[in-house]
C-alpha cells in the first residue's frame, strides 16, 4: 500500500491456489502456493524479496502447511506430520517435532509448543528440535 495516496501496489501475482498463507520478516515475504485442483497434493513455498520484488522458490515438496515463524536462517512451518524448519537459502527441510503441534511460538533460541494430543503439555525445545522438555 502506498501510504501517501492509500493505493495498493501489486508486488507479485500468485499463480494457482494459495498465497493466503504467508509471513513477513525484515527482508522477505514467504508464502505457500497449492497447485490448482490439487486437493492435498504437493505445493510450493516461495520467498519474495522486499527490496528487489524478485521471487524465489524455496521448496516444491510441501503439503498444506502453516508458517509458524522465521529467524535469520530458517523458516518454521507445520504440516500434518509435524513441525519442520526450512533453510531460507537452500530450501533444505528438517522435521523437528512429531506429531503435529497446535500452538507454536519461536522466541530467542527456543521453540515453545503444545502437541496435538490430549495431554496438553507445554514443551520447550532448542531451535534444532533437540533438548525437548515439558514446562507445564
Amino acid at each position: 500500500m502506498d501510504i501517501h495516496n492509500n493505493k495498493p501496489i501489486r508486488l507479485f501475482t500468485v499463480p494457482g491456489n494459495g498465497g493466503e498463507i504467508f509471513l513477513v520478516d525484515d527482508e522477505n515475504i514467504y508464502f505457500y502456493i497449492e497447485p490448482e485442483n490439487s486437493q492435498g497434493s504437493q505445493g510450493r513455498l516461495y520467498s519474495l524479496s522486499l527490496k528487489s520484488n524478485r521471487d524465489k522458490k524455496l521448496n516444491d515438496d510441501m503439503h498444506y502447511m502453516s508458517i509458524e515463524g522465521v529467524d535469520g536462517q530458517f523458516l518454521y512451518y507445520q504440516e500434518e506430520s509435524g513441525l519442520f524448519r526450512i533453510d531460507k537459502n537452500n530450501g533444505q527441510k528438517k522435521r523437528l517435532i512429531i506429531p503435529s503441534t497446535i500452538i507454536v511460538v519461536i522466541e530467542d533460541d527456543y521453540i515453545y509448543y503444545i502437541k496435538d494430543d490430549k495431554q496438553g503439555y507445554l514443551y520447550k525445545a532448542t531451535k534444532d528440535g533437540q533438548n525437548k522438555m515439558i514446562l507445564l
